[in-house]
């Protein structure tokens, strides 16, 4: 009997060594409470096998005094169940009642009373903890549907009794080999499920922080969705008085401009210089007048207060005004516009956005970025089921890496044109968004001939047919 309680003995605590280096890597990797108090349970337990295994022989009080140290394991099971179970663990209470009960057993122990009487005190400290811990558990599995967690308070539940045997058994004969034994099955059982449960606890734990986290993040996205709504209808307000003055200012000057050009056309002389000027002067005006028009129109189609007011607009037209707008720049350096398509093409698109957002934008670059003599080129083409507008120029390429972030307003992309034109940047990015008012796609080519320094670029426009808006 003697060897096969040694040999129950080392393999209890080999398995209690194990299960305390799993506790310990745990507890290194996630920093997790509950994995440092299964660490304290695995070492006090085999603390405690070896005070349990030195008094083997020795005298009652010994035997007493060296299960007491029991109390340290158990509590700190009891500990990790809790924690688990996701409830407070009463300390303070079961210091208090274990206080009192180890007074009463120290208090027995001079007294002639059977073994059983006097360890019933310590037994019972012993085995109040896992009782509790076993309801909590047996509770957590109701609430869960876990079948781990039902199984864990089974066996917390057979620890209890174990301890109570203690005082009832102890003293018998064979009672030390059988309850090696039945401890080393209990301990056994609750390394296997232990882990289990705490990675269930982790998981929990994990989910829920995530879910406040991700609750946190909404509420402050919730919040500032407002403080944007706030600012946007702020803006929104700003922009609608700022485009009422200027309009009325704009009104005002037209009407002067109309009176100047009256007095400069009775000036005149035969060459018509002075007509030729107040005729350009006059179609700026108009453009402003226009442009003032548009941003009112696009913040209207934004808003979903009003759709855009989509017509045709012939090839002859658009050549006749691009060449009327860009006339000066086009001679200045030495610059053709060619318009390439059938007579009878065009593009169905709002006639105000086209013109001075859309294919102005594409016009002016072209000539910021092209060469003196070289030839700039718009081609239309209707015969697929969008209608294609290309327009194309020579002049240094444009680095594939910059292209995605031409039409964006929150990266630097502006450039100096061949003959130290500047801009602003904003012109590609306002086009974009015409663009998909439009319900159209904008495609850049940029390829390099010869050498890095010369090439062809051409942005490509795609609006839905005309059938699209039948």
């Amino acid at each position: 009997m003697g060897d096969l309680l040694k040999t129950t003995f080392i393999i209890i605590i080999g398995f209690s060594l194990l299960n305390l280096g799993l506790s310990l890597w745990f507890l290194i990797r996630t920093r997790l409470k509950i994995h440092g108090l299964q660490a304290g349970f695995w070492l006090s337990l085999v603390l405690n096998f070896f005070i349990q295994g030195s008094a083997v022989q020795a005298s009652v009080g010994q035997i007493l005094l060296c299960y007491a140290f029991s109390l340290v394991p158990v509590n700190l099971l009891s500990m990790t169940s809790f924690e688990i179970a996701g409830v407070r663990y009463p300390a303070k209470i079961y210091i208090i009642v274990t206080s009192v009960l180890c007074f009463i057993n120290f208090f027995l122990l001079d007294l002639s009373i059977p073994f059983t009487w006097k360890a019933m005190p310590i037994a019972i400290g012993v085995a109040i903890p896992v009782f509790h811990a076993s309801g909590v558990m047996f509770k957590k599995g109701g609430l869960t549907k876990s079948p781990f967690h039902r199984i864990m308070a089974l066996v917390l539940f057979v620890q209890g009794v174990h301890s109570i045997n203690f005082a009832l058994f102890r003293m018998e004969p064979d009672a030390q080999l059988w309850g090696w034994i039945t401890a080393y099955a209990l301990y056994q059982l609750i390394a296997v499920f232990l882990p289990v449960l705490s990675l269930d606890f982790h998981n929990r734990t994990e989910k829920n922080r995530l879910r406040r986290m991700v609750e946190e993040k909404t509420d402050h996205l919730q919040q500032a969705n407002k403080e944007l709504d706030s600012l946007n209808r702020q803006n929104s307000l700003l922009l609608k008085v700022l485009l009422h003055d200027i309009s009325n200012s704009l009104v005002v000057a037209s009407f002067q401009v109309k009176k100047i050009g009256n007095i400069l056309l009775a000036l005149d002389d035969d060459s018509g210089n002075n007509g030729k000027i107040m005729s350009k002067l006059e179609g700026r005006m108009e453009v402003l007048s226009d442009l003032i028009s548009q941003v009112r129109d696009y913040e209207s189609v934004k808003s979903g207060k009003s759709e855009l007011s989509k017509e045709w607009i012939g090839a002859e037209e658009l050549k006749e005004e691009m060449h009327t707008r860009y006339e000066d720049q086009l001679k200045e350096k030495s610059l053709s516009l060619a318009v390439v398509c059938d007579k009878d093409a065009g593009v169905y698109a709002d006639r105000t956005s086209f013109f001075n957002s859309i294919l102005s934008n594409l016009v002016s670059n072209a000539i910021k970025f092209s060469p003196k003599g070289s030839e700039i080129s718009i081609e239309i083409d209707t015969q697929s089921d969008a209608q294609k507008l290309k327009v194309t120029n020579a002049g240094e390429p444009i680095p594939n890496q910059l292209i995605p972030k031409l039409f964006s307003f929150e990266h630097k992309t502006t450039k100096v044109g061949t003959s130290g034109e500047k801009g602003t940047g904003f012109g590609l990015p306002i086009l974009r968004e015409f663009m998909n008012l439009h319900q159209g796609q904008v495609e850049v080519v940029s390829n390099s001939v010869e050498d890095s320094r010369k090439g062809v670029t051409s942005f490509i426009l795609l609006f839905p047919s005309s059938n699209s808006y039948a």
